[in-house]
């Protein structure tokens, strides 16, 4: 998912254009449920299936802490049949890269902490949840870990971090800190964070 201000598609009075298949658009989310449905321009409505939120995996019950109504995100337009839209959010799909690949490549890097680059997106694994956030453990990197708050696990508001995320839940997070001396990381995981810009290489996955 991607939220940046410079792709946003045409707005109030400019000429409606066809939405096609494979276009990458934007829109913002119309409706939160056991799927998504977004308003794309010119009054078109697309729909986002489970498999298509995230490369990540989200279990049903927590999709309402990972999307909600308003939202502005960005997809690709993979399926028009019977005057139905199916839109993808999946940054593998928008982008057209092996997001699973780039992430192999940069966890397989991490032997320290002094490895872990701020401002990177990483794979990691839950192993501890607390009231005030959860304590995730990069993936192939030892003993590197971090925590990040529960302000920090959603773009909605989160009184519960169990109700977001589990012991052994495999995630994906962007680290906003490094503290080398105290070997403190601090972890984001909201999609405005992990937002990745085709255009602008900034917040993609550490190679």
């Amino acid at each position: 998912v991607t939220l940046r201000r410079s792709r946003i598609i045409a707005g109030a009075g400019e000429k409606e254009q066809e939405v096609k298949l494979h276009d990458i658009v934007r829109g913002y989310i119309r409706n939160v449920g056991k799927g998504l449905f977004v308003n794309l321009r010119g009054g078109v409505v697309a729909r986002v299936q489970i498999s298509h939120m995230s490369d990540d995996f989200i279990p049903a019950d927590k999709i309402a802490q990972r999307f909600v109504k308003g939202m502005l995100v960005t997809g690709k337009i993979i399926s028009i049949a019977g005057g139905k839209i199916e839109l993808s959010l999946k940054s593998s799909v928008v982008s057209g890269k092996p997001e699973d690949d780039n992430a192999a490549s940069a966890n397989s890097k991490l032997r320290d902490i002094s490895d872990v680059k701020e401002g990177g997106v990483y794979r990691g694994v839950v192993t501890s949840v607390k009231d005030y956030g959860a304590f995730i453990k990069l993936e192939g990197g030892g003993r590197v870990s971090g925590l990040c708050h529960r302000s920090k696990l959603s773009d909605s508001f989160v009184k519960d971090a169990g109700k977001v995320v589990s012991v052994g839940e495999k995630v994906k997070v962007k680290v906003l800190e490094v503290d080398a001396k105290k070997r403190r990381l601090a972890f984001s995981m909201k999609e405005t964070d992990l937002d990745q810009d085709d255009d602008d290489d900034e917040d993609e996955l550490c190679t």
